[in-house]
């Protein structure tokens, strides 16, 4: 991970700043970096009292097939390739059946890449490239239907999981077979990596507007 950050780093010093803001345009997001030491992967566990309500799971009761299903346009790789290494990293091994990633007709093929990183790290992932842009969601439908495991999760490709990221999703799952679990996120700072430490769930309001709002979590005795 660190010779593809060091790569990118060297690519960056050799654009001018109109170079770097078109990128910038073109991926939606800050593409320059503060290189320093925080700038490396996000610490695997989660400082108290973010910790308390995933300290009672266990993989090993565990036995569901998974498969993770990101698509992406025109993304970063070197935010690509650190969510893949995450994912590996801090997944349970006998749960994680593939990662399959929507390449959803990027600007440039980047798939001999991400093949040869990930055979390295023997990463077990299937890259679908799209000929036609079909928008985030149609490509992650298409994911769905593509994918082998018993439970689909998707993903960002531009975000970290931490320890336990996957196992409380699963046991929720086991107790509404069919149904949908949705994980509280944290923000994280595209400059420096800093981990913004709030409770953020994804919803959609009753106008069908998307957003994250932020949650006020209880410990002890209160549910969880």
């Amino acid at each position: 991970m660190k010779l593809t950050e060091h790569k990118y780093q060297l690519l960056l010093e050799t654009l001018d700043q109109a170079q770097v803001s078109n990128l910038s345009e073109k991926f939606h997001r800050n593409i320059t970096f503060h290189w320093g030491g925080r700038f490396g992967l996000l610490p695997a566990g989660k400082p108290a009292p973010f910790r308390q309500c995933v300290t009672d799971y266990s993989a090993a009761e565990l036995t569901e097939s998974v498969s993770v299903v990101m698509c992406y346009k025109n993304e970063l790789m070197t935010k690509l390739l650190r969510t893949l290494t995450l994912i590996l990293l801090r997944t349970p091994q006998h749960l994680l059946t593939e990662i399959l990633l929507i390449d959803d007709a990027s600007d440039v093929d980047s798939r001999g890449e991400i093949e040869e990183y990930c055979r390295a790290l023997r990463i077990p992932i299937r890259i679908l490239r799209n000929t036609v842009t079909m928008g985030i969601a149609n490509a992650r439908h298409y994911g769905i239907q593509e994918a082998v495991g018993e439970i689909v999760v998707i993903l960002d490709s531009h975000m970290e999981v931490s320890e336990l990221w996957l196992e409380p999703l699963l046991d929720t799952l086991s107790s509404k077979p069919g149904g949908v679990a949705v994980p509280a996120i944290h923000l994280i700072n595209d400059a420096d990596y800093e981990q913004r430490y709030r409770y953020n769930e994804p919803q959609y309001s009753w106008s069908m507007e998307f957003g994250f709002y932020h949650l006020r979590c209880h410990f002890g005795n209160t549910q969880r």
